[in-house]
């Protein structure tokens, strides 16, 4: 069912459930979203085993994206060709189910100059590692030191971009 639509799970007390059972049932039926509403126990009130499983859970639980390795030539000529390849890596339990746009963005003196589609689709970016790459064509640009950066964005402009499980991630803006 997984691979077709998110599975969501709502934990309940019964003389079988256990915060730690439900903890590695996320993984195996690769759970997108928990909720323990139901759950008898106050979570202040759960033993620290418990509290333990139920954030390694919620951690788990859908998608948790991470870029793990960009490969590319650090210097390219206006109008040149540049080739990129990264390595991601969903340490979550599903992939996600929106059509997110990953995106390449060139950045100088903190504004996007130029931004460039991928076409990489993070559905296919199941529990872990994949490789994607991709070659295009730079605009003609002023000569100078730009950053590059990559954008996870909803195409439909109603979701914030998605913060990825990077650390030292930016804040900033790239519109």
């Amino acid at each position: 069912r997984w691979r077709t639509a998110p599975v969501v799970s709502e934990w309940c007390r019964t003389p079988t459930t256990s915060m730690v059972r439900g903890a590695r049932q996320v993984r195996r039926y690769h759970v997108s979203l928990v909720s323990s509403a139901s759950y008898l126990t106050p979570y202040a009130q759960l033993s620290a085993k418990h509290k333990s499983a139920f954030q390694r859970a919620s951690k788990r639980a859908g998608y948790r994206y991470a870029m793990v390795k960009a490969r590319y030539k650090p210097q390219v000529r206006s109008g040149g060709s540049l080739r990129l390849r990264v390595r991601w890596h969903n340490a979550g339990s599903a992939a996600t189910y929106d059509e997110w746009r990953v995106q390449a963005v060139l950045m100088r003196k903190g504004r996007a100059r130029a931004t460039t589609d991928l076409g990489w689709d993070l559905r296919r970016l199941r529990p872990g590692a994949k490789t994607f790459g991709r070659r295009f064509t730079l605009p003609a640009l002023p000569r100078g030191r730009y950053t590059l950066a990559i954008v996870v964005r909803d195409p439909r402009g109603y979701l914030a971009p998605m913060r990825l499980a990077n650390e030292g991630r930016t804040k900033g803006r790239y519109s």
